[in-house]
């Protein structure tokens, strides 16, 4: 793995050709616009994410002012493709075409750009390799999508599952698969990091960024801005070489090798050392950070906390003294809507080192008769669980029992209605399915036998 800066020598004769008014002008605008995007959007996601909220609010106050939308202030961790993060775009937009008409102004004399587009090739490669190795690391590590292990995503009917949660439960239902496209992408990422091997990396991301799009648009999944980036960047930075492909592609000869243009402070060693350093480091906390965060998190994750961690069935169900549930079956007419709940879920996970941030494993879902699901926030105590469904709300207490580690009582005040809970654990069949390379005939006496 290398991350030289040192560019091949440039073709005889490169350097005295002066560029076009027109392309003198587009690369300002392809620095200034690409390049605040590349800080702010893409290493801004990524190795600059600590601390770059505060350098993205200006931008999205003036995105916000040009769009006549309310400021909404960027933040870390939050969801992609937010209001916020088209503002600080629209900002970045803005500002980088007024910086590019400033340079044309003020820089009208020069003649070429190619040192610094050398060194913005540079940077792209490497922000390009990060978010990569990055992203294929959730995925060769199965965390990312391992939401489809957890008991709170069991209870919810197919047909009322958001498009990304369809899309993350496909995904996480397979470590294979899931593995598969993380171990493409992070192979890219590392191939970007050589000069012997980028080409084959830009291939790898453009084919792997152009399904993560297509998935990212069409399931509404919130990661479509940086995605797109990704994609964008990986055709960029092969222009140098698109003739070429485009010849082998169509059964032509091949033209010559195309070199790189020399990028700007290459010529000054310790400059080039530094960028050289900053790189290696940078890769390293990506590549190392996000194998030893995933590691922990996968391992912590799939072990539960308490034997209260499961899905489960009621046996029996009161509502005010009155049997609403009775062997499995809803008995009474007169229930609340909100009861009663004939299958619970608890999520209680995050043993270890993710156990401080283990908010997103500590979560109860309830599902009715009519098969509505509600997902509640869980506090887990030695005797008791405590819910609430926003965390503003005020809390409600479950006093909670298990004289098995598959029997489990509830009890307690919803909603102003008394309740006591029998369940059984209920063993979801999809967990005891492993990979089939044989399949009976489907029995043509069932319904839908396309679905053995």
């Amino acid at each position: 793995m290398t991350t030289d800066l040192e560019p091949v020598t440039r073709p005889a004769g490169d350097s005295a050709r002066p560029w076009s008014t027109a392309q003198l002008f587009a690369f300002r605008v392809l620095c200034c616009v690409g390049g605040l995007i590349l800080v702010l959007g893409v290493l801004g996601s990524l190795i600059l994410a600590p601390v770059m909220d505060p350098v993205k609010a200006p931008f999205g106050r003036i995105g916000a002012f040009l769009s006549g939308t309310e400021y909404a202030a960027p933040k870390i961790g939050g969801t992609g493709d937010t209001l916020s993060i088209w503002q600080y775009h629209g900002g970045a937009v803005a500002v980088g075409l007024v910086l590019a008409v400033a340079w044309w102004y003020f820089d009208r004399r020069r003649t070429d750009y190619r040192a610094l587009a050398g060194l913005l090739w540079e940077v792209s490669r490497f922000a390009l390799a990060m978010g990569m190795i990055f992203y294929g690391i959730a995925k060769l590590i199965p965390t990312q999508m391992g939401m489809m292990d957890l008991p709170t995503y069991a209870l919810q009917p197919a047909g009322d599952i958001s498009r990304m949660n369809m899309l993350w439960g496909f995904m996480g239902a397979s470590d294979g698969y899931s593995m598969v496209t993380g171990l493409v992408e992070t192979v890219s990422g590392l191939l970007l990091l050589s000069r012997r091997t980028w080409i084959v990396g830009a291939l790898g991301a453009i084919v792997s960024m152009a399904q993560v799009v297509l998935m990212d648009t069409f399931y509404n999944v919130p990661v479509k801005f940086l995605a797109f980036e990704f994609l964008v960047i990986a055709i960029a930075i092969l222009a140098p070489v698109w003739p070429n492909l485009v010849n082998a592609a169509l059964g032509r000869p091949a033209g010559a090798q195309p070199r790189l243009w020399r990028p700007a402070g290459a010529d000054r060693t310790w400059l080039r050392r530094t960028g050289k350093t900053v790189a290696a480091l940078g890769i390293a906390v990506m590549l190392f950070g996000s194998v030893a965060l995933g590691a922990l998190g996968y391992a912590s994750t799939q072990e539960a906390r308490s034997p209260v961690d499961g899905t489960w069935h009621a046996t029996s169900f009161t509502v005010d003294g009155r049997e609403a549930v009775a062997s499995g079956t809803v008995a009474a007419q007169g229930a609340p809507g909100a009861l009663p709940w004939v299958n619970v879920a608890i999520t209680y996970r995050g043993k270890g080192g993710v156990e401080a941030m283990a908010d997103d494993f500590t979560t109860l879902v309830t599902q009715t008769p009519s098969a509505a699901i509600t997902a509640w926030h869980l506090e887990v105590g030695d005797d008791a669980l405590t819910i609430r469904q926003r965390e503003s709300d005020p809390p409600i207490r479950l006093d909670y029992r298990q004289e098995a580690p598959d029997r489990l009582a509830l009890s307690g005040t919803v909603d102003g209605h008394a309740v006591r809970a029998e369940y059984e654990r209920r063993p979801m069949a999809r967990a005891s399915e492993g990979l089939r390379f044989t399949h009976q005939e489907p029995d043509e006496q069932l319904p839908v036998p396309d679905f053995p």
